[in-house]
């Protein structure tokens, strides 16, 4: 493959960032990690320069370490005969996946998965599956060519790109890379990596066909840096979402297939009016005006959901003690009354219960007085 779908993938993520500039995007990967004091990140910037170096250093150490292991794991050599032919590989690199599997009707079925070094398999209940561990179709050969690839993306991430970046995960991505070419040639391969460095290998893979399933929403973005070109089915969750997709993420007009809801939704024992805060960290201050409002009526039941990919959420538990909501960390997704959502996967699935939904894109778009009118209206149609 002639791209680089590990750089691109950061093209890409600077892109849905929105970062006016290096330091914008930087501040963003910080917060992601629970980084967000102001004289801190003065600090890192100010540092920025030694971050880079060190991630460097540290990434070439760990790519050199893993090539000498390499070395020793890898075989001499793998026969074509020795590269067993599989229909349908399920490609598990994202959280989700298994449940857009079962979302597509896709899971019964499936029966070979490849699992991302980064997934704890041990979290998930994957049973009468084959686990295929891509490693055993990788000769030494392959190790002086993930070798060589890997330097060459370093040298590219130290001269071309000037933002943090997992480069140390390099090793590994290459290590897929080449596995997935020998095995997925005659096959149709099913993912759920939208526009990140998997998706964008997937996509240039020479495989039969190539299934994705929807893993979240494709909002307003403008057409990204680098798009899919060569997916063949599209399983969507709704036909809204869908029409964002092929504007903003694909370059290319698969067939299209309508997911039903992933989630299932809880009953509320009491009878009070409930709304739901779906949680995005960058819409944190939309979030408190939002508290502090529907806090006033003491008759609304107000529940927080907290985004999964959040680790460091102390900013939330902190206003729950101020706010007194019910605040969700786990895959419990409540029966409300109304919704109130960024622009979420999760915003999507509740109207697919018919239950409304306030949504808004950016903390510009957002309306507190459209958002109180529709909910009154909720209020008002729930006591008739």
């Amino acid at each position: 493959m002639k791209n680089n779908s590990f750089i691109q993938a950061q093209e890409n993520l600077y892109f849905l960032v929105k970062a006016k500039n290096v330091w914008q995007l930087n501040n963003y990967l910080f917060n992601q990690i629970g980084i967000n004091n102001k004289l801190i990140l003065f600090i890192l910037y100010v540092f920025s320069p030694c971050i880079y170096v060190v991630n460097f250093v540290f990434a070439l150490l760990i790519t050199v370490f893993k090539f000498v292991c390499s070395l020793f794991s890898y075989r001499w050599k793998v026969d074509e005969k020795d590269i067993e032919v599989y229909d349908k590989l399920f490609l598990f690199f994202i959280n989700h996946f298994p449940d857009r599997c079962k979302a597509a009707n896709l899971y019964e079925e499936s029966k070979y998965w490849v699992v991302s070094p980064a997934i704890d398999i041990k979290k998930y209940n994957l049973k009468n599956k084959v686990i295929l561990d891509y490693r055993q179709y990788l000769s030494k050969k392959d190790a002086l060519m993930i070798f060589g690839d890997s330097l060459l993306c370093l040298g590219e991430y130290l001269f071309n790109v000037r933002y943090l970046c997992l480069i140390h995960k390099l090793w590994d991505f290459y290590e897929v890379k080449y596995s997935l070419q020998k095995i997925s040639r005659n096959s149709i391969l099913y993912f759920a990596n939208q526009s990140d460095k998997y998706a964008l290998l997937f996509d240039n893979l020479n495989s039969k066909g190539k299934v994705l399933l929807q893993h979240g929403i494709v909002a307003n973005w403008g057409d990204l840096p680098y798009r899919l070109n060569s997916i063949t089915e599209f399983y969507s969750m709704s036909n809204k979402t869908w029409g964002n997709a092929f504007k903003h993420l694909l370059n290319c007009k698969p067939r299209l297939v309508v997911m039903k809801p992933t989630i299932s939704l809880t009953t509320i024992p009491d009878n009070n009016f409930s709304v739901l805060i779906v949680a995005g960290i960058d819409y944190v201050k939309i979030e408190q005006l939002i508290l502090k409002k529907l806090s006033k009526n003491s008759s609304i039941r107000i529940f927080v959901k907290k985004h999964p990919a959040l680790e460091h959420d102390n900013v939330y538990k902190e206003m729950q003690k101020k706010y007194g909501f019910n605040y969700i960390v786990d895959k419990k997704f409540p029966k409300v009354d109304f919704v109130i959502s960024y622009y979420s996967t999760l915003a999507y699935e509740y109207m697919a219960y018919g239950i409304p939904v306030y949504v808004y894109m950016t903390a510009e778009e957002f309306n507190m007085s459209k958002m109180m009118l529709a909910i009154q209206e909720c209020i008002n149609n729930k006591q008739r």
